[in-house]
């Protein structure tokens, strides 16, 4: 059981709207980096994690809502009328935005060269390669969640939706914990115990027989520790490259998309070679790696 294409937002002809999801997916990766350098910019350095903690528990608080509200809204009055909410929403914050940012807050001009520089610092490429590899072990599993629910855990199909909101609810109670866990122990102790906690929950799912009820808590838990690490991870940035926090926010944030990307490949591989049962297992040895990666990343740090 996957999503349902068909209830999309469809044109007539029964394609997506290919250019207005361009244009829509150029906007939203134009606003996520934005918005994390500007929060981390309008605070003190040790009020950052704080800030970006909000900034995250803003967009996921946004995923956990406006995913079922489109849907009923596309369900009810039309996709039309969906897409012209979201547009609305847009319209109505951007005089926010113009009112309450100061108009002296802007970023620095980044060159190629700026870049090559950015990606050459071991500390900095690393810790944005763990962001991929992450978020990659994620989307091994999270992709068909709903399939490994049903297939392996013999959940019923009306559980699907209760256990996607609570995975977003476990996100974003993760995402506003580890800002107060950041400003205790640090970026680094706060990443890699998330890391390793979320590993500790992924071998439970592929290894333990669970109802589906206990398949929904554990991956309830499983979300609170994913999310735990996007705050003190751009904390980590912000502090390795002050000067060039928006430039170092922006790769983070691309590194997302690389991978979702990454992950959702993998995790259809995995099921077409060898069913929905090893997707837990194989989203562990993932982000076994990501943790791996982000150990090498202070390593590289203290040399």
């Amino acid at each position: 059981m996957g999503l349902d294409v068909e209830s999309g937002p469809l044109n007539a002809a029964g394609h997506c709207p290919s250019p207005m999801r361009l244009i829509g997916a150029l906007g939203a990766a134009l606003v996520g980096p934005t918005v994390s350098a500007t929060a981390a910019a309008l605070v003190p350095p040790e009020g950052r994690a704080r800030a970006l903690s909000a900034v995250f528990a803003g967009m996921t608080v946004s995923i956990v809502v406006g995913i079922p509200l489109a849907s009923f809204l596309g369900q009810t009055v039309g996709w039309r009328w969906s897409w012209a909410v979201v547009g609305l929403g847009a319209l109505a914050v951007a005089p926010l935005v113009w009112a309450s940012v100061p108009a002296d807050n802007r970023g620095s001009r980044a060159t190629l060269g700026t870049l090559v520089t950015l990606l050459r610092d071991r500390p900095i490429a690393l810790t944005v390669a763990t962001t991929a590899v992450q978020i990659g072990g994620q989307f091994v599993l999270y992709t068909l969640l709903a399939a490994w629910m049903v297939e392996s855990l013999g959940a019923a199909p009306s559980l699907v939706p209760l256990a996607l909101m609570l995975f977003g609810i476990g996100g974003v109670a993760g995402n506003a914990m580890s800002s107060l866990v950041t400003a205790r122990i640090g970026a680094e102790r706060t990443v890699q115990a998330a890391i390793s906690l979320m590993a500790a929950v992924l071998l439970v799912l592929g290894t333990v027989p669970l109802s589906p009820e206990m398949g929904i808590a554990f991956s309830t838990l499983w979300a609170f520790f994913a999310l735990a690490i996007m705050a003190p991870m751009q904390s980590r940035l912000v502090r390795l490259a002050p000067e060039r926090s928006n430039l170092t926010l922006a790769l983070n944030a691309s590194a997302i998309y690389v991978g979702n990307a990454f992950g959702a490949a993998l995790c259809g591989l995995i099921y077409a070679g060898f069913g929905p049962d090893l997707l837990p297992l194989g989203a562990l040895i993932v982000v076994l790696a990501a943790l791996a990666v982000f150990r090498a990343s202070m390593a590289g740090e203290r040399a």
